[in-house]
């Protein structure tokens, strides 16, 4: 197990590193991937806080992942921002821990957005990040319980749900950077990859 995790360890690390290359099309839908895989933390948050945002939230992605095959004004775009902004929780309202991850979810759909509208700044690497700190918060928060820092870091080293993120950014990356176009082929097959038959980054299934 120690050499499964060291070898994916040294892939995220190496794709980390060609991140802030990727750029337009390429960037947009890795980041997007990263956000679908978030998809049901949100929906578990609306269940538990009662808030019927989850089809709203749905069909944004879903418009997302359709605007990479047309050509998508940034009106349009802008318009998506707007709808996000109704949809983001505010975290001062919910004391439960299930608002963060349902945050961090909408951090990436904003960044996915933002990508489009201003694509001279690198997002990528930052959404990367930012997906897998949701992974090791949860970890610390369900299982760190009294670990001190290094014990945390073990932890996390070990743990499956970091396997699991460092492989899927991995494979999304080795699947999209040799690609000249965002084919349906594509795109259908990242979103697949990315929707993990209902289960998030953290182990939140959807049924």
């Amino acid at each position: 197990m120690l050499k499964q995790v060291l070898e994916y360890e040294l892939k995220l690390h190496q794709v980390q590193k060609q991140l802030e290359k990727l750029k337009g099309w390429r960037e947009i839908l890795f980041t997007l991937a990263l956000a679908e895989r978030s998809y049901p933390n949100y929906v578990l948050f609306c269940e538990l806080a009662e808030v019927e945002n989850t089809k709203a939230y749905r069909a944004l992605l879903d418009t997302l992942w359709r605007a990479l095959e047309e050509k998508t004004s940034s009106s349009v775009i802008n318009a998506l921002l707007l709808k996000l902004e109704r949809l983001v929780p505010d975290a001062e309202a919910y004391d439960m821990y299930g608002v963060k991850p349902a945050l961090d979810s909408c951090a990436l759909v904003e960044s996915v957005m933002f990508g489009w509208l201003n694509p001279e700044n690198r997002r990528a690497l930052e959404a990367s990040q930012s997906s897998l700190a949701t992974v090791t918060d949860f970890i610390e928060y369900a299982e760190g319980e009294g670990l001190d820092e290094d014990e945390l870091v073990e932890l996390f080293d070990a743990h499956p749900f970091v396997v699991q993120e460092s492989e899927f950014q991995s494979q999304c990356f080795r699947l999209i950077k040799p690609e000249r176009y965002p084919t349906r082929e594509l795109l259908q097959k990242v979103k697949r990859i990315a929707a993990n038959e209902g289960v998030s980054n953290i182990g939140i299934a959807l049924d």
